[in-house]
């Protein structure tokens, strides 16, 4: 009965450790500023797995057929 009770602090002991280090690596991870700062990051479509071409399409076709894309609502633009 002793053997299981020290397996069981033994592995409770192991979760504890291993759910600090978890904290402390998100807590790390998450302060690194990577949104809106002086610098913010840039990169090109294709560097992201689009292609230029496609998304520049895709903005024509929006212009010519006046599909309103802003997220609050409005009238057609005629």
């Amino acid at each position: 009965m002793k053997e299981f009770q020290n397996k069981k602090h033994i592995a409770l002991f192991i979760l504890a450790i291993f759910l600090i280090l978890v904290f402390f690596y998100s807590y790390a991870t998450a302060s690194v500023n990577t949104y809106p700062t002086q610098g913010w990051q840039i990169s090109t479509p294709e560097e992201q797995g689009m292609r230029s071409q496609m998304l520049a399409e895709m903005t024509e076709h929006i212009k010519i057929n006046s599909f309103n894309i802003d997220s609050w609502p409005t009238q057609k633009v005629t």
